[in-house]
């Protein structure tokens, strides 16, 4: 087992494969990310993950965004397919400050749903299963982040916060390790089939 976790940038990330962990489906329509309740953990977490984290300039800096000023829109087409066999809780998609994650996607066994930093946000499916696509889209400005679910006209929250230091995530963030009672083998796993970054 690797001593910490493994961090891949660009230009190497444009042709980087680790299966299972990280590889382009085998349809080619998506890529796939698998993270195992025995892996390494970032500092600050204790809980592995298998995730794009968003950057500026080619790749070569972390981006840094404020909620208040312009407008900051993640677009992800997706589907969790798998959760470890104890704790059932896959993070697929969030918005980050610079010191805590301030809203993500999460599924729960087959409640998926927004959480806010650890309080239940709207539902998005109470009965989702396992492999179903969905899309959402994360709109963060004017002091608000909007989340819209499946190309709704109208946003499953609208969430006043204001943050600075903020990025996007995408990919497979497992919430569970073998304390929890999961097997270092159980593992969270998540495709990717689109997903666009834009700011204005």
């Amino acid at each position: 087992m690797d001593d910490g976790p493994f961090e891949i940038e660009q230009p190497l990330l444009d042709s980087y494969s680790n299966p299972p962990h990280f590889q382009v489906t085998t349809a080619k329509d998506g890529v796939l990310f698998q993270a195992h309740c025995g892996g390494v953990t970032t500092s600050g977490s204790g809980y592995p993950r298998s995730e794009l984290r968003e950057m500026m300039k080619n790749g070569t800096s972390k981006a840094s965004w404020s909620i208040t000023s312009g407008a900051h829109t993640m677009f992800i087409k997706q589907a969790i397919t798998h959760l470890p066999a104890v704790k059932r809780h896959v993070v697929a998609g969030q918005i980050h400050d610079g010191t805590d994650d301030v809203m993500v996607i999460r599924l729960e066994g087959s409640k998926l749903f927004i959480d806010l930093n650890g309080d239940d946000g709207p539902v998005l499916d109470p009965d989702y299963t396992l492999g179903k696509v969905f899309t959402v889209k994360f709109v963060a400005s004017d002091g608000s982040i909007k989340l819209y679910y499946n190309d709704a006209a109208t946003p499953a929250i609208d969430y006043a916060h204001s943050a600075t230091g903020c990025y996007f995530k995408a990919g497979c963030y497992t919430q569970s390790n073998t304390s929890q009672g999961d097997a270092t083998s159980a593992y969270g796993e998540v495709v990717i089939h689109e997903l666009f970054v834009s700011h204005q």
